[in-house]
């Protein structure tokens, strides 16, 4: 039998089990069946298994494609509530967005999944216009508990959607598709791989052959994904496949390719901001050290102009 790992707290969401639910014994590779399916879940079950550090549990491969399914109907739910309330910070639906950047993670591109990043984004679209504490928001993605990648992801969904609509050139369809690139452009990386940047940390990375190519190849290969999907945003394509400033989607780059698109330099500046915010204790963070470190790192006339727009827009709110 073949099985299929989900996370113990992605349990917590269902009333009842969608399905047979087992548990590893790595001691003699074996699986124990926890739960049947329907099976009623109460949190002295879910707590019983946390105190015995259990993070891991595995349902049936044949039954991946209904218990995706079924979560995804759940987080639905979820968001359809949220937005009927006139306001509710991020912070306290966020538990749902980790669950639904695990989610997409897991199950990858598809149709799908599409609704469900859509409303995902949307949330954060309400919340990015209901909150205008956004330096509260930012020490919080810093502070939270959750994957770097998750962290980095949404903190740059925060920091393109407010700069884009810094410019004329900006549209509702290009806010939306840089909501969206910003969320699925390194998806699929583990935090290890997402920590690197430049061609300089990529040759100086020890890594296997498989990280290589899955880190040096995933803007394209990501970009890919999304084509032909319904649903997605008609740019978000082309600004993942842009967003380390190759128009090839491949590799990394000093010199910023003349037929890459201003959105995806937006893009581009966004994460490496969000990314400096993270990595920098807040007593720390100067504009004017990170707009050193994007020069150097990025050699482009339109990267400055972009970042004088990016230090208008937030400096000012961050302080």
């Amino acid at each position: 039998m073949n099985w299929f790992p989900i996370e113990l707290d992605s349990l917590k969401y269902f009333n009842h089990s969608p399905v047979c639910i087992y548990l590893e014994l790595k001691e003699n590779n074996k699986y124990i069946k926890l739960l049947k399916r329907n099976s009623p879940i109460s949190s002295a079950f879910l707590h019983k298994y946390r105190t015995k550090n259990i993070e891991q549990v595995f349902i049936e491969a044949s039954d991946k494609g209904h218990y995706q399914k079924m979560m995804e109907s759940v987080l639905m739910k979820f968001f359809d509530k949220r937005q009927k309330k006139s306001y509710s910070s991020f912070q306290s639906y966020e538990d749902v967005h980790k669950k639904t950047h695990t989610h997409l993670a897991s199950i990858g591109f598809s149709e799908a999944s599409t609704n469900l990043a859509m409303a995902s984004i949307a949330d954060l679209k309400k919340t990015i216009s209901d909150d205008n504490n956004l330096r509260e928001l930012f020490v919080h993605f810093k502070n939270t508990e959750g994957t770097f990648n998750y962290r980095l992801s949404y903190m740059t969904s925060v920091v393109a959607h407010i700069l884009v609509r810094q410019f004329s050139w900006c549209t509702p369809e290009i806010s939306k598709s840089i909501l969206y690139a910003a969320i699925f452009a390194d998806m699929g990386l583990s935090d290890d791989l997402v920590l690197i940047r430049t061609e300089s940390d990529f040759s100086s990375t020890v890594l296997s052959k498989e990280d290589k190519e899955k880190v040096y190849y995933h803007a394209q290969d990501n970009a890919k994904k999304l084509i032909d999907k319904k649903g997605i945003p008609s740019g978000a394509a082309k600004l993942i496949n842009e967003h380390h400033g190759q128009k090839t989607g491949v590799g990394f780059t000093k010199f910023i390719a003349n037929g890459v698109s201003n959105i995806s330099i937006c893009l581009l500046l966004s994460q490496e901001f969000s990314f400096y915010i993270l990595n920098h204790e807040e007593k720390d963070v100067k504009y004017e050290d990170f707009v050193e470190h994007a020069t150097k790192n990025y050699t482009s006339p339109r990267v400055k102009s972009i970042l004088l727009e990016l230090g208008k827009c937030l400096v000012n709110k961050l302080a």
